[in-house]
Formats: C-alpha cells, structure tokens, sequence
C-alpha cells in the first residue's frame, strides 16, 4: 500500500507540477499580450496625435488663407481712403494709378497662390503676363523716347536696355 500511496503521490505531485507549469505559462502569455496590448495602445495614441497634428496644420492653413483675404479687404480699404483724400494732384494721381495696377498684380498673385484651381491659377498667370506685357510696352516707348534725344548718338547702356526689353517682349508674345 505504501507504494501504491506513494505513487498515488508522485501522480499528483507530477499534476500539480504540470499545472503549474501550464499556469506559468498561461501567465507569460497573458503578460505578453497585455505588452503588446500596451504597445498597440502606444501607437493608437501616436497615430490619434498625428492625425491631429494634420487636422491642425490644416486649420492654420485655412487661417492664413482668411487672413490674407482679409489684409487684402484691408489694402483695398485703405487705398478708397487714400483716393478720397489725397487725389486732387495730377502728380499723385499717375502715381496712384500705378500703384493700384501694382496693388492689383499682388491680389493676383495672393490669388495665384492661394488658389488649388488649376483653370483659375491659369487664367490669373495669363492675366499676370498681359499686365507684364504691357509694362513692358510702356517701358520701350520711353527708352526709344529717350534713344531720339540722343539724336543716333545714343549711349550704350541705353541701347542695351532697349535690346534687352525687345527681347522680353518677343519671349512674353511667345507664351
């Protein structure tokens, strides 16, 4: 009997060790998936920042884009002050004149840029090289103004000038 008792006992002993074994086991995965339980939790929580980061670059983004339309209102604001109250000179007019067009190329180009339409961005760049264009016109009539008063003794600097403006409007036709 002692030895049936004895390995009656030597059973039991070899079951409570391999359920302990099973237990320890059990616990090593459990604290495994609970880590990895942890470190996925990390990355939702990194993932949740960034994708607030983006919701926040683009807030900002919308905010730059009302800020300079409003600094444009503001521009446009201050230029009808101006018109009232200092318009009366012809001098101050012509240079108002080519303010305003100067004024008027930077909303375009604000437009330009801030615009994601492609057919709106094209239509402002062809407004922009007519403008350009035009400038440039204005700027060969008074360089060959100043050419006649030389009398075909021009300076070479001035026909280098002048050579140069032919060549940028023959490039600006093209386009």
């Amino acid at each position: 009997m002692d030895d049936e008792l004895r390995r009656l006992l030597e059973g039991l002993h070899e079951q409570v060790k391999a359920e302990l074994e099973n237990k320890s086991a059990i616990d090593h995965q459990a604290q495994a998936t609970e880590r990895l339980k942890q470190a996925e939790l990390a990355r939702i929580r990194r993932l949740d920042q960034i994708v607030e980061r983006y919701a926040n670059l683009g807030e900002l983004i919308k905010d730059t884009e009302q800020t300079t339309r409003e600094l444009i209102q503001k521009v446009d604001g201050l230029i009808d002050v101006f018109q009232r109250s200092i318009l009366s000179e012809s001098s101050v007019q012509e240079w108002h004149e080519d303010f305003s067009e100067q004024i008027t190329e930077i909303k375009y180009i604000l437009l330009l840029i801030l615009s994601n339409n492609q057919k709106e961005k094209e239509q402002v760049r062809k407004r922009l090289e007519k403008n350009l264009l035009k400038q440039q016109y204005e700027n060969l009539e008074i360089l060959k103004e100043q050419e006649a008063q030389f009398g075909g003794m021009a300076p070479l600097h001035l026909l280098n000038q002048i050579k140069n403006i032919e060549i940028e409007i023959g490039n600006l036709e093209q386009e």
